[in-house]
């Protein structure tokens, strides 16, 4: 799985893509683990510009993605299946 930063809009052109990492089964499920998803180098982007996070999944099973707002970012929105 990888992640892809895009400008504009959902379907915008991608500026950046996180290296891939590999997930086993039940990743996550029973002791909470949670990836990192690393870009080779540090992303300009513009303010009042949307950027939008793409998971990408390569092979494998079901997966879930969780939000969670730990950081405390208070500009975003969550999109589900392209909304």
């Amino acid at each position: 799985m990888y992640v892809n930063l895009r400008a504009e809009s959902i379907d915008g052109p991608i500026i950046a893509t996180t290296a891939p990492i590999d997930m086993p089964d039940s990743f996550g499920v029973l002791q909470r683990e949670f990836p990192n998803f690393l870009f080779p180098s540090t992303v300009a982007l513009t303010p009042g510009i949307p950027c939008f996070f793409e998971p990408v999944l390569q092979s494998g099973d079901n997966w879930v993605v969780i939000g969670y707002n730990l950081y405390n970012y208070q500009g975003g929105e969550a999109y589900v299946r392209g909304l």
